[in-house]
């Protein structure tokens, strides 16, 4: 190989000048390896058969036309006569001498059946050579079912994985090449390489799902590195923000802890602290007193109503217990409250 500079013997190419790269197109000999050979037949019989078909849907249901001259006629007249022949093939009309004739015999029959079987062979054969499948690119009729797709897509991505790890090898001798020529002697190992990213991603929603289900089950080695390399999301990196689940509403009703629940200070920039807020939230329920003085107000009526009285008397038994009941010790406990929220806002008024 030399560099045609426009000599008769041309130039010998510069060292680290040139770079030759053979795409192992398919398996075999290394003189067969590349498309070309391969198609070359089909494409040649697929155009034999397609001028073929065009040929005979051309006269295909015309009747054959044929004409005859008296013998010593010109070769004017024969001319006459084959303008008038293929007048009437096309217009339906035309003219002719009185000396001369034309006979239709019977129609041109037959069948494209032929022809489209050559061509669908061809097609077919080059979808094989070139994609390692015929259902990604066509369907038949016949076994272009949704699974028979699918493993003829898997091919396709297979073709894709063994043309990208050659063109990795194109670039790593580039770069070997590049290294070279600045004078950088860099062991094979070290130097640098191009790599694609051919991975096949999962779906998300099924793969999401199957993962629910093995974590659910008591799963809990999985690592988080694998899931991103699955589905494809890239893993966050520092200070970057990330989706969250929006919050559950939480349930709306009455806690029997005896700690008061935290308020959520709402458009707040910063921490607010409130002394008197933290020791009315830190404060104890004091539940324990109010039972006392609700079992002293309804002691009467509890008694009354366990001898068993039919609902119309225990109605009336209520009704006449009611004054009686002694409800001080509730009424001291209310007093009590309320002056000592009165005392404490006083005095934290300010705050």
């Amino acid at each position: 190989m030399r560099l045609n500079t426009g000599t008769l013997g041309g130039e010998e190419l510069w060292p680290f000048g040139w770079l030759v790269h053979t795409h192992n197109a398919k398996s075999g000999y290394i003189a067969q390896s590349g498309l070309y050979r391969v198609l070359v037949w089909p494409y040649l019989f697929k155009n034999y058969s397609v001028r073929d078909l065009a040929e005979f849907l051309e006269i295909y249901g015309l009747p054959p036309r044929i004409g005859s001259y008296m013998s010593g006629a010109s070769q004017d007249e024969q001319d006459k006569l084959m303008e008038a022949l293929v007048s009437i093939g096309h217009n339906a009309s035309g003219i002719i001498p009185d000396n001369t004739k034309i006979e239709f015999k019977d129609a041109a029959e037959g069948q494209s059946d032929p022809f489209m079987a050559m061509i669908n062979w061809c097609e077919r054969t080059e979808s094989k050579v070139i994609l390692g499948g015929t259902l990604t690119s066509q369907a038949d009729g016949k076994s272009s079912t949704n699974a028979l797709g699918n493993v003829h897509n898997e091919v396709r991505h297979d073709l894709l994985t063994a043309d990208a790890r050659q063109l990795e090898g194109f670039y790593r001798g580039f770069i070997r090449m590049l290294l070279a020529i600045n004078g950088y002697n860099v062991s094979p190992r070290r130097q640098p390489r191009l790599v694609f990213d051919t991975r096949e991603l999962e779906s998300i929603e099924t793969f999401a799902n199957g993962v629910s289900a093995l974590v659910r089950a008591g799963m809990d080695t999985i690592p988080t590195s694998w899931i991103h390399k699955k589905v494809g999301i890239p893993v966050p990196k520092e200070n970057e923000a990330v989706l969250t689940p929006p919050a559950a509403p939480s349930p709306v009703g009455l806690s029997t802890s005896p700690v008061f629940r935290h308020f959520a200070a709402l458009s707040t920039t910063g921490e607010v602290v409130d002394p008197a807020q933290d020791a009315l939230d830190s404060a104890t329920s004091p539940g324990e007193s109010i039972a006392k003085a609700m079992d002293k107000l309804i002691a009467p009526l509890v008694s009354a109503l366990s001898k068993g009285q039919s609902p119309d008397e225990a109605l009336d038994i209520i009704a006449a217990s009611y004054p009686q009941l002694d409800d001080t010790q509730l009424q001291q406990l209310i007093k009590q409250a309320l002056f000592v929220s009165e005392v404490w806002g006083r005095l934290n008024a300010e705050s």
